[in-house]
């Protein structure tokens, strides 16, 4: 049985895969298409972005969606193809210290750390490789991803860098959190011990 919690976030993250299925992509722009005139700190959901935790929220949906969607659901194929796509572009993308900055391809005007997509890439990458979605190619970024994430926790315990509620890349510092940083820390700390495991 499903916890209404769950279901809500299934719901919340059918409906993100479903929009971008139907063409309003959620996707990063070929490494090719990198100039200038492609970098764009806009960002809103269910557009092309390059927002981190934008992005980390739908890679992070498509993971969660594809660990209850049932083997045989006809459109299980599309979710896996599109959860493999974004999958493929994001460790590109990681910094040399592990975090994704909140510009995903334009980190040098946001160069402090971000939490939140880092924590949302970390448990998207990791969980997919835990399904066998992904390969353990994958596992050397998510090890950088949870050890730049162990850096944000602050002396007082908190997970620090969360940028705060918005729609487009933002700043961030060591003391700013949010709930939903913290979440994805979780989230992100229980698909590493399942790789452990492994």
């Amino acid at each position: 049985m499903m916890r209404p919690s769950d279901r809500a976030v299934l719901l919340v993250s059918l409906v993100a895969a479903q929009n971008a299925l139907a063409g309003c992509r959620t996707s990063l722009p070929p490494p090719a298409s990198r100039s200038a005139a492609a970098v764009s700190d806009r960002a809103t959901p269910l557009t092309d972005s390059v927002w981190s935790r934008g992005n980390g929220l739908v890679l992070a949906g498509l993971a969660r969606v594809l660990q209850y969607l049932p083997p045989d659901y006809a459109g299980r194929k599309r979710f896996v193809a599109l959860f493999q796509e974004m999958a493929r572009r994001i460790p590109e993308l990681q910094g040399p210290d592990g975090y994704w900055r909140a510009s995903l391809l334009d980190p040098d005007s946001r160069p402090i750390p971000e939490s939140s997509g880092t924590a949302f890439f970390t448990y998207a990458l990791a969980c997919g490789v835990n399904e066998g979605l992904l390969g353990r190619e994958y596992e050397q970024t998510v090890r950088r991803g949870w050890s730049a994430l162990v850096r944000a926790v602050q002396p007082s315990g908190k997970l620090g860098y969360v940028q705060r509620v918005g729609d487009r890349p933002g700043d961030t510092g060591p003391e700013q959190t949010e709930t939903y940083g913290t979440g994805a820390f979780l989230l992100a700390g229980s698909e590493l011990l399942r790789l452990a495991a492994r």
